[in-house]
Parts: C-alpha cells; structure tokens; sequence
C-alpha cells in the first residue's frame, strides 16, 4: 500500500497522537464517520442534483437567502453564503438561536441546515415560525423536521461521533450542488470525486503545536466558516480554549492575546483576501506564537509560518479538500490533552435544551 492510500482515512490512517491513547472508543467513533465521508459525500451530490435546480430557482429570481442554524451547520452555512454573495446573491447566514431571539426583518427565501435534524433552537424556530419561508432543509436526519418542503437528505444516515466531520463534509457536498445551479464556478466549486488525503507532515505539525495550550483561528470570505469549525473541533475534542474570528476582527484587539502559549491557524484562500494578513503574522512573529496556515491561495507562503498546500481556490473545492488534514489536526491534537479524547463531559451529540 503507498504512502498516499495509507493517508486516506478509507484507509485506516490514524494520527500518531491517537493510535497512543487506551482510551480510543470516542477518537475511533470519530474516525469511523472520517472513513466513509468522502463516499457519503459523493452519494449525497448524485442523489441530490435534481433537488438542487428546483431549491436554485427562488433563490436565484429574487436575488436573495437567509441561511438558519447551529454550530457546525451554521459554520457550512457560513461558507455557503460566503460562495453565494460572490455569485452576487445576498446571502446571510444567521444562527437559529439568533433569529429566535432577535430576528431580522425578512420576507425572502431561507434554508434551515440542522446536521442533526433535532436541534432545539431549530425545532423551536420552526414551531414559532413554520416552514412557510423555508426553501429547502438540509439534514442528515431522514426524520427531519422540515415535513412537506423540500430536503436535502446527505447519504448514511445521522453522524453518530460527538464532534462533526462527516456530517461537516456532507453539508458542503450538498452545498456544492446547490452553488452549481445558481450558476457557480465549476472549478470553485465542484467536489473532487478523487478523495483528498491527510498531508503527511500532520503528525510532525501535531507534536510541533502539543505544548499551545489555546488556539486563535481565523479566515477571509468563505474561509471564515471553516476556521470557526477548527475554533470548534479544537474545543470540543480538546477541551481547550479555542475562538476564531473573521480575519480583520482577528485584527482589531483580540491578537493582544498572542504568546508562545497561544497557537494561530490561518485559512488563506485565492483571491483578495490572499494578502491581508500582514498584521496578524508581524504580531505573530513578535509575540513568537506559534503559526500555522493551510493555504490554497496559490501564492507565497507567509513568512515565519509552518504551512500546509491545498488546492489553489477560493471556494468549495479547496475547502473541501483541507478537510481530512484539518480534521486529524483537530482529533490529534484533542488526544494530546484529553485522555477520552471524543467522549463529551458536558455536552451531547444533539442539543435539545437551551
């Protein structure tokens, strides 16, 4: 078996950190839904392409989308609409329990995105609001809350580990489908049907940040959404300080925070966003924080930064493709400081009370 096949989680890749725990009954539930996201994933855009170019048409007609959800949904949201307003939609991405509790004026189109298909601020919106507005569902849940409207369903059933990463994959999959009807890049945004490997350098990039003891992420444009799922990874598999912040907010007094102590990942797209950092990686380098970067812009590494190449781009395709490195990251570095790594202390895998 070559080196490449041996680092697909298909495979059986482990990162060092895990393969060392006695306790592996949550980190292997997690590996188990990695194993079998990027065939899932290519199912769930088979089965839903049709389903797309009906959900496209509204969406595309008034020029507009509230996207509604929590936690990793929210965060693919974020993507989602990121890629959407770059094909000159407006689109928002709004968490569920923010529109509860205080909701915008809003009459046009929304799609509600619940990996889970039973989060309580989801059920709540929907028994406070209905399904009248909702344009489409995207679950992973056949028993979805959603009733007559129109579902996007991912492929093999809910996700049974604690943290999200199949489910993540699949949403972006679906995702994927629906920014091709609405007329997205077909390099940008079409998934790669040849699975993306975990880059070999992830265990020496694990042992190298094992002594960090909090973690500030951070992203431009649709990369936003994917280093607030690493902020989240990194807590929950972690249980360790983790918070991201859209790149100019990272800016803007929270990089006070930066020491040896602290460790920074940047997500760096293709496109404008490309070249503002320069800031953050000063502050980095004085502060002599620890800074690692996946990089997909095709452009110069940024200097004083261990980095990692993906895909130059600036949407889906790239984003997809970092996650098997992105997700061993996280589960790897979770083992470096919990024991039980995958096995919640306070939470559940679905949130049924506020």
């Amino acid at each position: 078996m070559d080196k490449t096949t041996i680092r697909r989680f298909s495979a059986g890749y482990v990162p060092r950190a895990v393969s060392a725990l006695a306790n592996r009954q949550g980190a292997d539930a997690v590996l188990a839904e990695c194993a079998r996201q990027h065939r899932d994933a290519m199912l769930t855009v088979e089965s839903n392409l049709g389903l797309a170019q009906t959900v496209a048409r509204p969406i595309a007609s008034g020029g507009r989308v509230l996207l509604l959800g929590m936690g990793a949904s929210h965060f693919a949201n974020q993507i989602a609409a990121a890629r959407m307003r770059a094909l000159g939609i407006d689109a928002i991405a709004t968490p569920a329990s923010e529109a509860l509790y205080s909701p915008r004026p809003y009459d046009g189109p929304i799609i509600v995105t619940t990996q889970s298909g039973g989060s309580v601020e989801i059920q709540k919106w929907i028994a406070n609001n209905g399904t009248k507005q909702v344009v489409a569902g995207m679950t992973l849940s056949p028993e979805h809350p959603f009733g007559d409207v129109p579902t996007f369903v991912g492929e093999g059933g809910p996700e049974r580990a604690f943290a999200a990463s199949r489910s993540f994959s699949i949403t972006l999959a679906v995702f994927s489908t629906l920014l091709l009807a609405l007329g997205g890049s077909v390099m940008e945004d079409t998934i790669s049907p040849e699975e993306p490997v975990v880059e070999d350098t992830v265990d020496t990039l694990i042992e190298w940040l094992s002594s960090v003891s909090a973690f500030a992420v951070s992203g431009r444009a649709s990369f936003e959404g994917v280093a607030a799922m690493t902020a989240l990874g990194l807590a929950e598999l972690g249980r360790i300080p983790a918070f991201s912040l859209e790149g100019g907010q990272m800016r803007h007094g929270p990089i006070e925070m930066l020491s040896p102590a602290v460790g920074v990942l940047l997500f760096r797209g293709a496109g404008a966003s490309s070249k503002a950092w320069q800031g953050v990686i000063e502050a980095c380098g004085r502060a002599d924080a620890p800074l690692l970067v996946f990089d997909a812009s095709g452009e110069r590494p940024l200097p004083g930064a261990k980095t990692i190449r993906f895909r130059e781009g600036g949407g889906m395709a790239s984003i997809y493709e970092m996650l098997p490195t992105q997700q061993a990251l996280m589960l790897g570095l979770g083992a470096v400081h919990v024991a039980d790594v995958g096995t919640p202390a306070f939470s559940s895998k679905v949130t049924r009370s506020e």
